[in-house]
């Protein structure tokens, strides 16, 4: 038995939805009910950051994501990073990190972005379950939660890159065992 606690802040669905989302706990079961159709061969997660807790001492479970694809594939790219205040270099409470296939400088005005993450205590950020290709990047406080840069009430920050991620495949030597040459 588990229970939802500050659902509504701690939940992100990545890309993110014009309509958010209800999340709702019934029984032992937690529903999540998507207000909107989903795009085509698209790779979706859903975040629940520390909104889930045991139901008898309250402990969070701690940034539970559950990720599904609506194409025959997830995707597994990833960007990962830290955001600080550029004026007192400390991380920026409640920032979410946007990542835009659209590459242009004033997508935060007008466009949902592609990707989101949040940033946790220590201001580090990783996007999941990326698609192949160009991002720009723009953090933003987003007070209204509509994913968009709304002017002066709001704080944003960007990279000048454009950054593409790319897999790499490391290998690692198994030293338990004795080699066989």
């Amino acid at each position: 038995f588990v229970q939802l606690k500050d659902i509504s802040s701690n939940f992100t669905i990545s890309p993110p939805l014009k309509k958010k989302p209800l999340v709702k706990l019934k029984g032992r079961s937690i529903y999540v009910k998507l207000e909107e159709k989903l795009r085509e061969n698209t790779t979706y997660t859903l975040d629940f950051g520390n909104g889930i807790a045991d139901n008898n001492e309250g402990n969070p479970l701690g940034e539970y994501q559950f990720v599904f694809s609506t194409g025959n594939q997830l995707d597994s790219l990833s960007i990962k990073g830290k955001l600080d205040n550029s004026f007192n270099q400390l991380p920026v409470e409640k920032a979410m990190v946007m990542a835009y296939l659209n590459t242009n400088d004033s997508v935060p005005f007008t466009v949902i972005p592609s990707y989101v993450a949040k940033i946790d205590s220590a201001g580090y950020f990783q996007l999941n379950n990326l698609s192949s290709g160009d991002y720009k990047l723009f953090a933003i406080v987003d007070g209204n939660r509509d994913f968009l840069y709304n002017g002066p009430g709001e704080m944003i920050g960007f990279s000048n890159d454009i950054i593409t991620p790319k897999m790499h495949t490391y290998e690692q030597l198994d030293s338990i065992n004795a080699d066989s040459v």
